[in-house]
């Protein structure tokens, strides 16, 4: 039986804004190394990078759905959703246009809030990269995010030790 602490990493990899990026930095608070945290991390994108680049189509359908609904909560939750389409959009629109999937990839890529595999999902969607390629930049942008965050784990333990 596995620990149930790599559940609770896995489900940490998948939430929206947090992923595996940040899996890789609290890994250390679970009793894993970030090594560990790494390679958890890595299954957490892979797991997104197929689940959304199959149904981010969808979801989109059912929260547009959801924006005409006569229920006020479940209009502002939709229309939340449609605001944050809007700056993804704005933000992804350079790099995607400009670059294709290595843009995407790239936008994935970068460990700052507002990007990571789920945005980079709704921009893949809007921009219209048909699946197979959206699936790719998912995977390639993020597992280049976790290497990105890993190398920073290092150089911040390696500086740590220098101090002491």
């Amino acid at each position: 039986m596995l620990n149930s602490n790599i559940w609770w990493l896995l489900v940490l990899s998948l939430f929206p804004g947090f992923e595996g990026r940040y899996v890789v930095l609290v890994a250390p608070l679970f009793g894993f190394s970030v090594w560990e945290g790494f390679a958890i991390a890595v299954i957490g994108v892979l797991v997104l990078g197929f689940v959304l680049g199959f149904s981010i189509g969808f979801l989109d359908n059912i929260a547009r759905a959801m924006f005409s609904c006569r229920y006020g909560l479940l209009r502002r939750v939709a229309g939340l959703y449609i605001r944050y389409l809007e700056r993804v959009r704005g933000r992804a629109k350079g790099f995607v246009e400009r670059y294709g999937v290595i843009g995407l990839s790239l936008f994935v890529a970068v460990p700052l809030p507002l990007t990571g595999v789920w945005t980079g999902a709704l921009a893949g969607y809007v921009f219209g990269f048909p699946r197979r390629k959206l699936i790719l930049s998912l995977i390639v942008g993020g597992v280049l995010s976790n290497l990105i965050t890993l190398s920073l784990a290092f150089t911040g333990v390696y500086v740590l030790s220098k101090v002491s």
